[in-house]
Parts: C-alpha cells; structure tokens; sequence
C-alpha cells in the first residue's frame, strides 16, 4: 500500500477519534449542567444559577438560620430599647436604622418602607421572644441561599404563656457573611404551597447584618434542640403529642392525648423549669440519638433523622434502649437490681405513679393499697422533690433470698440540695425473664443530722 495513503488514513482517524471525543464530553456536560433561568435586570440579560427548592435537612445550616430569626426578633424587642429610668427609645433613628438594616432591599421595595413607617411593616413585639424552627426550605445559587422558614415565635414570660406561628425568609451571602430578612405577611398553610425564588445577587455589609459562623457550633445546637422542645410543650402540647412524641414510646405512656394533658397538668414545674445539665450524642445507621439530664435528673431521648424531623421519649424506663438491654443481660444480679431501682425511682421523680404501681408485687400492693390512689397519693407526699438512689457505704447491703428474690438497703438522696431529706429503707425485689421484675418496699424519711 502507497505509505502516502497510509499516512492520510492515520490522519483521518485520529481526528475522527477527536471529533467523538468531542461529542462524548459535550453530552456529559450538557446531561449534568444544572438549571439556568435567564433573568433580566436593569436592561440587560444575565444568567442565574438557581437549583430546585430543597427542604434544610442538616443541623448547623439549619439552626444557623434559626439563630438569625432570633436575632431579629430580638432587635424588634421594644422593650429592651429603655434607658434606666424606664424611658424608651424605641422610636430613636438608631433603634429604627438597627431594624430597618436587616430587612432586604425587595421587601424595603415592595411595602415602601422608611424609618417613618417602619414599625407598621415589622412584628409588634414587647417582650423576649424564642423562635422555634419547625420547617425549612431553601434555594441555592452562587452562595446567596434564600431560606423560607416556618416556626412558632413563643412568648414564655412568668404567667404569660403565649405562641404565635410564623413565616419568614433568610437571606444569607455566604461571601461576605451577612444576611437579611423578609417578613411574610400573608396566610400561608404550608411550607410547601409557597412558592418564592432566588434573585438575589449579593448583601451588602452594613453595621447590623454581619453573621458570627462560629456560634453555632455542637454545644448551641444540643442547647437549642433542648430549650425548643420545653418552649413547644409548654406552648403547644398538642403539636409535640402529635409530631414529636415517639410513637412506640407514646401508644405505651400517652395512649391519648388527654392521657398527655393530664400528665403535663401534674408535671408543669418540671418542664417550666428544665433546665439542661448534661447530654451525649451518639450516631447510629440511620439517625442520631441524643440523650439529655435536665438539672433535676429527668432524662430526654431524642432520635432524629433530620432536623425538622426528630422523635421524642420523655424517661428511659417506658421503651428500653439497646443499650440498656445489653448492659441489663450482661449485668449480674447485684447490678440487675440496681438498675430496676434506679428506674423505679426514675418513675416516681417524674411523677408517673402508674408505672411504678404496675412493677409491685401483687400481694404487698393489694394488702398496702386500697387502690391505685392511694398508692399515688401516699408517694407524692414522700416524694416531694427529685430523688437519686444510693447504694453505697452503710446502704451496700445486700441478700439473696430464694425464689430469685434480693433484698437492697438504699437511700434516697434529695438531688435539692436547698431542701435536706433523705429517704430510706429496704426494696424486695424479685428478678422476673429478660426485663421483668416485682418489687415490695419500706421506706422511711429522714433529715439528714
């Protein structure tokens, strides 16, 4: 063959390989480009990266817009705009010019707002106010995010018990780290029914708008998570029975949701006045736990998946955790026992006289008690306050009797210490198959000498 022929086949072909080379990565690119709106503005087209509206599913992102609702709601405050004297000035430049920099331009646009008719197109508040995130969405494009937020703005001020459900946009320029706010003034029923877009091309900084990233870290958010879930059980009982109780956790405890009612009536101070203490998180599979002590030992399972999506259990006795079940099975007798004291205890400090009733033997129950009644009452007049068992020095005794049974000396420390008192005595306990125990017991109060 002519080698001038070959030559020109080798040439041909290997620009022929180019060319769909060529082809393959243009279809690559055109198949994973994202959506591009064309928007006009000031005369002149310009393309805008702007994704799907996307629901918010991770803490910091979603807890750092929470946080930024706040911040608003607080500089609305007009109560906090008083000098010593109680005068206000509320009504200052500084005190309008501090709001009216938050607010975005198109919401400044749309409503005509200035510093004299500010205060008609932004919230009346007059007290301290805690925003309760709920439900998030957000669009991305280029580093400016629009959130669109729906929560309950609580109002927890002594006597004053209020809540109010709102909507709001974020406006967040990653870039220079500032943020603006759009209020929604129009009813809206679900997160999911209003539709908004990204336009948005860049917040200027001014002396208000600035964002600190470092607040919200993993300790602000455990915190946030934990104060929400007071402010809403204190506010909306009904929207924690229906969306946040555990559903296994709640057929066992709450059967309904007057069961619910009734245990909130009778345990009021214990969520008025929780206060966190300590937590632990642990990430499983698929969702992560965190398990909270409030100041007064009470425990908070929270399992979530997302963060809008969280479920709740309200003691560690009702539904027995994994972990609880290993250590339980490994345990030895001694430890057994111990552990179903401490969550008989458990029991009585969160004033659930029911459970604690049930796991009784039947003989010492129906020859102590009349009744159910009048096991609760006797033990809400011993247990005035939130107890700790020991077992340890003097109260280490312990027997083994036959048929399984044990014999525990405890005693019962006051976890207040504002209040001296101990409890003491005796639990019969006898060890039942896996979980299961009954106990009898004598109990004396004492005052610590």
């Amino acid at each position: 063959m002519n080698k001038e022929l070959v030559k020109k086949i080798i040439i041909l072909s290997v620009i022929i390989i180019i060319l769909i080379l060529v082809s393959i990565i243009i279809l690559v690119v055109n198949r994973y480009r994202p959506n591009v709106n064309i928007v006009k503005e000031s005369n002149a087209e310009k393309t805008i990266e702007q994704k799907e509206i996307e629901e918010v599913i991770r803490d910091k992102e979603f807890y750092k817009v929470s946080n930024l609702v706040n911040i608003y709601l607080d500089t609305l405050n007009k109560n906090k705009y008083k000098s010593r004297d109680g005068e206000s000035f509320a009504d200052s430049d500084q005190t309008k010019e501090s709001i009216y920099s938050l607010l975005s331009e198109e919401y400044i646009d749309k409503n005509n707002i200035t510093l004299n008719n500010l205060y008609k197109n932004v919230y009346d508040i007059n007290d301290k106010i805690n925003f309760v995130p709920i439900e998030m969405r957000v669009i991305e494009k280029f580093g400016i995010n629009k959130y669109l937020v729906y929560g309950e703005a609580v109002n927890i001020n002594n006597a004053n018990i209020e809540n109010k459900q709102i909507y709001i946009i974020v406006n967040i320029d990653e870039i220079n780290e500032t943020y603006s706010i759009e209020q929604i003034n129009e009813d809206i029923y679900d997160i999911d029914d209003y539709n908004f877009t990204n336009e948005i091309k860049s917040i200027e900084e001014n002396k208000y708008n600035k964002f600190d990233k470092t607040t919200v870290n993993d300790e602000f958010i455990a915190l946030q998570k934990f104060n929400n879930f007071k402010f809403l059980t204190l506010t909306d009982s009904q929207l924690v029975y229906d969306r946040y109780l555990d559903q296994e956790y709640k057929e066992k405890r709450f059967p309904t949701y007057e069961d619910y009612k009734k245990y909130l009536e009778v345990s009021y101070d214990r969520f008025y006045k929780m206060e966190l203490y300590q937590y632990a998180s642990k990430q499983n599979d698929d969702f992560l736990q965190n398990v909270y002590t409030d100041k007064n030992g009470c425990y908070y399972v929270f399992n979530q998946t997302k963060s809008s999506d969280y479920t709740v259990l309200l003691d560690s006795y009702t539904v027995l955790s994994d972990e609880f079940k290993k250590t339980y099975t490994n345990a030895n007798n001694k430890n057994k026992v111990q552990m179903n004291i401490n969550k008989w205890v458990e029991m009585l400090n969160n004033k659930d006289y029911l459970a604690a009733y049930n796991v009784l033997d039947e003989t010492f129950r129906t020859t102590k008690f009349t009744d159910f009644n009048n096991f609760a009452e006797i033990m809400s007049e011993i247990f005035l306050d939130q107890y700790t068992a020991e077992a340890t020095g003097e109260y280490n005794s312990f027997s083994e009797e036959e048929n399984n049974t044990f014999i525990q000396k405890i005693s019962l420390k006051n976890k207040n210490y504002d209040i001296e008192g101990r409890i003491t005595g005796n639990i019969i306990m006898q060890l039942g198959e896996e979980y299961n125990y009954v106990m009898s017991f004598r109990l004396e109060t004492t005052n610590f000498e």
